[in-house]
């Protein structure tokens, strides 16, 4: 009895590691002894030999829209504004850990701060198979994705959402602007919006209280003020991004992965639009984010935009502090990419 709950127990851990993609690749690697291909296969384009005996699918033309933005960038809000457009279907946050398909995860806890929100999950309803997909490492590991990378789960995740909704299906994510050399490579059909936001204002968002954390305190003091996973990101994307490593303080990682995040998001992005801009001209933003879509009114959607706390920024800390941490950062950035280069 002993012997076959050991062996079953075994069998489940076997079993989730080869369904992780850390546990793909080493199996690939025990079985081809590399995880990459082989130099002369590289050179090989694949497209150009098509099987002879399989008709070419049509590309799906199926339109869909990415939101892209880091957190407290406005992303909720520009989510929300396509909510009320009535030929869109928008899903909030999907790779987000509580699982807005399961009840049980989901619970009922609303952000205050996003205004005019009142739930973040109700389109996911009628999508409880999305559970065969998701993968809660996700929101941690991986965040930076290029176009060749491997996770079969987060493509058949997005594409049941997609494939599925009668909508235009609107996607928000906090989670892809590092990754979206991968989504722009497996969903070509897609128009992708980006939304961010002034670094120093959205630095004193995150913190949700600034009095709370000190610009003069260090990462000793800074778990319990780290609501929106900056440490977690520093930890995966050092791996890519090295000067992550050398970073003085919670501030300059912030806006290293700001800076990065914009360079990522202005790239592959079809719209790129500040929440500034948005709020202080609505009926000209709101023409270009909407630009995609029919039926929606414009004045209506203005009454969804509800502005911010202007210049927390000067209550946190001195001008020329955040000018110093942000000069120091972007004298590294240039240095690595113009090695990189």
């Amino acid at each position: 009895m002993i012997k076959t709950c050991v062996k079953n127990l075994l069998l489940f851990v076997f079993r989730k590691v080869l369904d992780s993609h850390e546990g793909k690749k080493i199996l690939f690697e025990a079985i081809n002894g590399s995880s990459q291909l082989p130099s002369e296969y590289k050179k090989i384009d694949y497209d150009e030999f098509p099987c002879p005996y399989i008709q070419k699918a049509a590309m799906d033309e199926k339109k869909v829209i990415f939101i892209t933005g880091r957190f407290r960038s406005g992303s909720t809000l520009v989510w929300n504004l396509f909510r009320h457009n009535t030929s869109c279907t928008a899903y909030y946050e999907p790779f987000n850990e509580r699982r807005w398909f399961c009840k049980k995860t989901r619970g009922e806890k609303m952000d205050l701060s996003h205004r005019k929100v009142t739930d973040y999950w109700s389109e996911y309803d009628p999508h409880r198979k999305l559970s065969l997909f998701y993968q809660e490492s996700w929101i941690r590991d991986h965040l930076y994705m290029d176009s060749k990378f491997w996770d079969e789960n987060m493509y058949f995740y997005i594409k049941y959402l997609i494939d599925n909704t009668d909508n235009i299906p609107v996607l928000q994510f906090n989670r892809i602007d590092f990754r979206l050399p991968w989504i722009r490579h497996n969903f070509p059909q897609a128009k992708i919006i980006h939304v961010y936001r002034h670094p120093r204002e959205q630095w004193c968002s995150t913190l949700v209280n600034i009095s709370k954390f000190s610009y003069r305190e260090s990462f000793e003091t800074f778990d319990d003020n780290d609501h929106f996973y900056l440490m977690n990101w520093k930890n995966d994307l050092q791996n890519h991004f090295c000067f992550l490593r050398d970073a003085r303080n919670p501030y300059q990682v912030f806006y290293y992965l700001w800076r990065l995040s914009y360079f990522f998001g202005a790239h592959y992005s079809d719209v790129s639009v500040s929440l500034e801009d948005l709020i202080e001209a609505p009926e000209r933003n709101l023409a270009t984010i909407m630009q995609y879509t029919p039926n929606h009114n414009i004045q209506n959607l203005k009454e969804l935009i509800v502005a911010n706390k202007k210049q927390q920024h000067l209550h946190y800390a001195p001008v020329e502090w955040f000018e110093e941490q942000e000069q120091l950062c972007e004298k590294v950035l240039k240095r690595f990419f113009t090695k990189s280069i």
